[in-house]
């Protein structure tokens, strides 16, 4: 079992990108519920795959739900658990 390794701490607030959701383009959806829709999609300039999960901004609980989610995601690391690249 891997040891946990030290996550950088970041304002949740802000995003971390230097890519935007245009930088990508779009595979397949492989799943939508009431907290969004998890993608599949290509990194424009490598081509490189990516899972990523859209969650709609219109409803500050949904923005709260979504920033914890990220919140977590920077705090854990395992190989059982998607690792969190970027958000914007």
């Amino acid at each position: 079992m891997s040891k946990p390794t030290s996550v950088p701490q970041f304002d949740i607030e802000e995003e971390n990108s230097t890519h935007c959701y245009a930088d990508y383009e779009f595979v397949k959806e492989l799943s939508s519920g009431a907290f969004g829709r998890v993608l599949i999609m290509n990194l424009k300039q490598t081509g490189e795959p990516f899972v990523m999960k859209r969650v709609p901004f219109k409803d500050p609980i949904k923005i709260q739900m979504a920033m914890q989610e990220v919140d977590m995601l920077l705090k854990v690391q395992s190989e059982n658990i998607v690792r969190l690249v970027e958000w914007f």
